[in-house]
C-alpha cells in the first residue's frame, strides 16, 4: 500500500495570534540582567522572551553573572518556569548561582518591605549583606527547576535542544477509531516503542497514533515548561570545527542555530548564549595584525571581536560584547603611557551593544564595575 502524502491543514492567524497573546500573558516582558541601570542604558529594559542573545567577553568579564541574574529573574517571577543550562566547558557552579538566586531573594525581599514601609526611595545597599540561612534553603529549592545538561560536541548540542524541544512542546494522541484528540499526552521514544511492540496491552484495546500538535492555541501552557536556555559556551564547540573547515564548521553551525531559533520563537523561550572573544592578542606578523577598523567595538583603544566570524552575527537577534577600559583618566595615563609614575590603574567594564536586528539598541553601551561575582553595578550612577 503506497503512502500518501497530506498537506497540513492551514492554521487560521486568530488561532495563532491567541496562542501568541496565552504564551506573553504567563511571561514578564523583560528578564533583568541583575542592575536596573544596565538593563535601562543599554538593553532596553533586560532580555527579551523569544530572541536569541549572544554575550562574547573574555574570562571574568562578567557573561556568567550575567547569565545567572537571568536565570534568577525567570525563576522568581515565574514560580513554575524551568530553566535549561547547557554547559559546554564543565564549568556551571552551583554553588555560585545558589548565592546569586539567595541575593535577588533578599533584595526582592526588601523592596517589598520598603513598598509596604512606604519608604519607595530608601537606597539599597550596596554591598550584599551576609547570607542566611533561609535564604540558602529557599534558593537551594530554587535550583530543582534548573536543568543541567553537560555537552561536549555538536551532537550533543543538538541532541540537548532536542530534548527541550519535546519536553516543551505538547503532544496529542489521536485514536484512529473515534478520531478523537487527546492533548497533553507525551510520546513514547522510539526505544520504548520498539520494546513494547509486541506487548499484549497495546494489542488489546483501543489503538492511537500519536501525533505532535499544531499550534491552534487550544492546548494550555505547561507550568513548568522551560523559560529560559543558556548556553554556555558555544565557541567550544564550534570553534574547532571551523578552524579545521570554516565551510563545514558553519554549516553545522547555521543548522544548530535554525533547530535553536525554532525552539526559542516558537515556545517564547529566552536564550542567552555566551561566546568568547578574538584579536585580543595583536600578532607580531603584520600581515595578520586587526586594524583598529577591523575592531567591532565603538572605543578605539578595545580590540577584539567576538568569535564564530560575522556571519554568526545573522543567526541571532542581539550581540553584546564585554570588554574592560582603564576607570580614570589618571588609570588611562598609566595604561597608555602618557603618566610615567608607575600607578598601577583600575579598570572597568564595558557593556555594549554591537548589533540589534531591530536597529534600536545598536552601539549603546554602559561602564559597569563586579561586585563579589555575584553582580554587576553601573559606574554612571551606582544603581545596581
Amino acid at each position: 500500500m503506497e503512502a500518501q502524502l497530506q498537506t497540513p491543514a492551514p492554521v487560521v492567524g486568530a488561532s495563532l495570534l491567541r496562542a501568541a497573546l496565552s504564551r506573553q500573558t504567563h511571561l514578564p516582558e523583560r528578564l533583568s540582567s541583575g542592575s536596573a541601570a544596565i538593563d535601562d542604558q543599554a538593553l532596553g529594559g533586560g532580555f527579551r522572551y523569544g530572541e536569541i542573545t549572544a554575550i562574547a567577553g573574555a574570562h571574568g568579564t562578567g557573561k556568567t553573572t550575567i547569565a545567572f541574574h537571568a536565570i534568577a529573574s525567570h525563576l522568581l517571577s515565574s514560580p513554575h518556569g524551568e530553566v535549561a543550562f547547557i554547559d559546554t566547558s564543565n564549568t556551571f557552579s552551583p554553588v555560585r548561582l545558589r548565592d546569586v538566586l539567595a541575593l535577588r531573594l533578599r533584595v526582592q525581599r526588601q523592596r517589598t518591605t520598603f513598598h509596604q514601609s512606604g519608604y519607595v526611595y530608601t537606597k539599597q545597599p550596596a554591598d550584599p549583606e551576609p547570607m542566611t540561612e533561609e535564604l540558602a534553603e529557599e534558593a537551594t529549592a530554587m535550583l530543582d527547576r534548573v536543568k543541567l545538561m553537560r555537552v561536549f560536541d555538536v551532537a550533543g548540542l543538538v541532541e540537548a535542544v532536542s530534548e527541550i524541544t519535546e519536553s516543551c512542546e505538547p503532544v496529542a494522541e489521536v485514536s484512529t477509531e473515534t478520531g478523537v484528540l487527546r492533548p497533553g499526552v507525551v510520546a513514547d521514544s522510539q526505544d520504548d516503542l520498539s520494546e513494547n511492540a509486541g506487548s499484549e496491552e497495546l494489542d488489546t484495546g483501543e489503538r492511537a497514533e500519536r501525533l505532535p500538535l499544531q499550534d491552534h492555541g487550544t492546548v494550555p501552557a505547561q507550568s513548568g515548561k522551560v523559560g529560559v536556555v543558556i548556553v554556555d559556551t558555544i565557541a567550544d564547540i564550534f570553534g574547532p570545527l571551523m578552524a579545521k573547515s570554516q565551510v563545514q564548521g558553519q554549516g553545522l553551525l547555521t543548522s544548530f542555530m535554525r533547530s535553536l531559533r525554532h525552539l526559542t520563537t516558537r515556545q517564547q523561550i529566552c536564550t542567552i548564549i555566551s561566546n568568547a572573544v578574538v584579536g585580543l592578542v595583536l600578532s607580531k606578523n603584520q600581515l595578520y595584525q586587526q586594524k583598529p577598523e577591523e575592531n567591532a567595538s565603538i572605543f578605539y583603544s578595545i580590540a577584539g571581536k567576538p568569535a564564530l566570524g560575522k556571519s554568526f552575527t545573522y543567526l541571532i537577534d542581539t550581540s553584546i560584547m564585554l570588554s574592560s577600559l582603564p576607570k580614570t583618566a589618571e588609570d588611562a595615563g598609566s595604561e597608555y603611557g602618557d603618566n610615567i609614575q608607575g600607578r598601577k590603574p583600575q579598570y572597568c567594564g564595558i557593556l555594549e551593544v554591537l548589533h540589534d536586528k531591530n536597529g534600536i539598541r545598536a552601539e549603546d553601551w554602559v561602564a559597569y564595575e563586579m561586585i563579589d561575582s555575584l553582580k554587576l553595578r553601573s559606574i554612571a550612577d551606582g544603581r545596581s
